[in-house]
Order: C-alpha cells, then sequence, then structure tokens
C-alpha cells in the first residue's frame, strides 16, 4: 500500500503538498542555527574576524541563498527565521552593510534573465506575455521595451511567488539592462540598479 506523503525532499528542498515551505524553512534555520556556531568557534580559537567571515561565506551564505527563487513564497512569519539568524550573524562578524534581502532581490531577477535568455529552455514557455502598450500613460511611460503583463493574483501567497516579484522589478529596469546579453553583465548592472532604488 502507498502511503501519502505531505512533503518530499527533492535537491535539498522539502517540498509540502500546500508549498507553503514552512518545513523547509524550519529546517533550513535549524540547520544555520547549529552552524552559527562555527563562526563563534573561529572567532574563540584565532581571535580573526576574517577568518570567520570566510566561513561564513563558505558554509553558511550559500544556505540562505540556495534556491530562494523556488521558496520565495513562504509566509513572513518563516523568513523571518533566516532573517533573525542572519541579523545574528552580522551582529557575530559585525559587518552591518550586507542585505539578505538584496541578495535575494539579485539572485531573482539573475533567474528571470536567464529564463528570458534561454528561448529554449523548458520555463521560457512559463514567462507572462509581453507587454502590448495600447496608450501612453504614466504607469506605461516607466516601462521597458522587453516588459511582461502583471501576473494577476488572487492570494497573498502568490503575490510573492518567483514570477509576480521579479516580472514587477523587471518591467521597471532601464533598457540598458533588460537589453544585455551576458549574465555577469545583467548580474552587476541589476545589483547597481537595485541598490539605488
Amino acid at each position: 500500500m502507498i502511503q501519502e506523503s505531505k512533503n518530499v525532499q527533492l535537491l535539498g528542498i522539502h517540498i509540502d503538498s500546500k508549498l507553503t515551505f514552512e518545513y523547509h524553512l524550519r529546517h533550513l534555520s535549524n540547520n544555520i542555527s547549529q552552524k552559527i556556531g562555527i563562526v563563534r568557534k573561529c572567532l574563540s580559537v584565532f581571535n580573526d574576524s576574517d577568518i570567520a567571515r570566510k566561513c561564513f561565506n563558505a558554509f553558511i551564505l550559500p544556505l540562505f541563498e540556495y534556491c530562494y527563487p523556488v521558496w520565495m513564497s513562504a509566509a513572513d512569519c518563516h523568513i523571518n527565521l533566516l532573517l533573525k539568524n542572519f541579523r545574528c550573524l552580522m551582529f557575530l562578524l559585525q559587518v552591518p552593510n550586507i542585505s539578505i534581502e538584496h541578495r535575494w532581490q539579485v539572485s531573482m531577477m539573475c533567474t528571470l534573465f536567464k529564463i528570458v535568455q534561454d528561448i529554449d529552455g523548458p520555463l521560457y514557455s512559463l514567462l507572462p506575455e509581453s507587454r502590448v502598450v495600447i496608450r501612453e500613460t504614466r504607469q506605461t511611460a516607466n516601462l521597458n521595451s522587453r516588459a511582461f503583463n502583471v501576473v494577476d493574483h488572487r492570494t497573498g501567497q502568490f503575490s510573492r511567488t518567483f514570477f509576480k516579484k521579479s516580472v514587477n522589478i523587471w518591467n521597471e529596469c532601464p533598457e540598458n539592462i533588460v537589453t544585455l546579453s551576458s549574465v555577469n553583465g545583467f548580474k552587476s548592472q541589476i545589483n547597481r540598479y537595485l541598490l539605488e532604488t
């Protein structure tokens, strides 16, 4: 007899039947909490903040960023578990200028850029339709030539999904950013653009 499973792990992501990603983020938060001990150990043994930062960059930061576009629709209360861990690490490392939210946004936009560029890719067909401007308005004046139709939503969870959030930012990006051809060039420009907005 096959039993129904409410949670399945795929490539390190725990996917629940309602796509809330609550279990995944709680599990991830616990994992990061345990690894904070690495940073504490580095600071106590070596008394060198540079070594502690290297340990953070190598062992902990990738956990915060891995597959963010997949689980980004999780509720704020679950995302806040990670933010709490991140603030704790920034306090230990005394690096107040790093924003994990900004890094998440850059990751999200780079993922969208790769989908847009890969015409033959499996996700290209899931992109919203291109925006057709019928008449000029104040709203359409800020759109670039590669803008998409805004995805409609009825729930708060859907408003936090990948295409909804990324398309909103993409549509308002300057023309010289969305028309770039290389991922590295786009990442550099979108990083600067998001820091300025």
